[in-house]
């Protein structure tokens, strides 16, 4: 699901369709892993949908903010950071998932989700500045000749 999202969204030049469609995944994954309890293939089953919708959403976002950013100075920042940044979630995870709370765990699948859904409220605000950005003639030359970014 990773190959085939990252080589369609950079074959069609598009990267929030595909955020979203792994965010869809995840979100319904989150949410049948909070509500079914007492089905094991049904719990696996949205197991897989957490693991393709993050796996496939994660190499978009860093490919579509990695190509926003100039030079070979500010991507090596730019993807350090973002990655270190994204990375904080396995110290969160240790503390959300607590063995008090098992075998529910719902504090930590309600933390997932939280973060699921600001991910995607980040990703749409990032489209739409950039997208305004390119609208209004603000990136780097402005109008003809000039740069634009990569947006939606």
């Amino acid at each position: 699901m990773c190959l085939i999202t990252a080589y369609f969204s950079d074959h069609l030049r598009l990267r929030l369709p595909f955020i979203a469609f792994g965010v869809v995944l995840t979100i319904a994954g989150l949410a049948t892993l909070m509500t079914v309890h007492h089905h094991f293939h049904t719990q696996y089953a949205a197991l897989f949908l957490v693991a393709m919708g993050t796996f496939s959403a994660g190499p978009v976002v860093i490919c579509w903010y990695v190509m926003n950013l100039r030079g070979h100075t500010e991507r090596s920042v730019g993807t350090a950071w973002m990655i270190s940044f994204g990375n904080c979630g396995g110290i969160i995870s240790t503390f959300a998932f607590l063995a008090k709370d098992a075998p529910l765990y719902h504090t930590g699948y309600s933390i997932c989700l939280a973060v699921v859904c600001l991910g995607a409220l980040a990703a749409a605000a990032y489209g739409g500045l950039v997208l305004n950005d390119n609208r209004t003639g603000r990136v780097s030359g402005g109008g003809k000749g000039g740069r634009e970014y990569y947006t939606l």
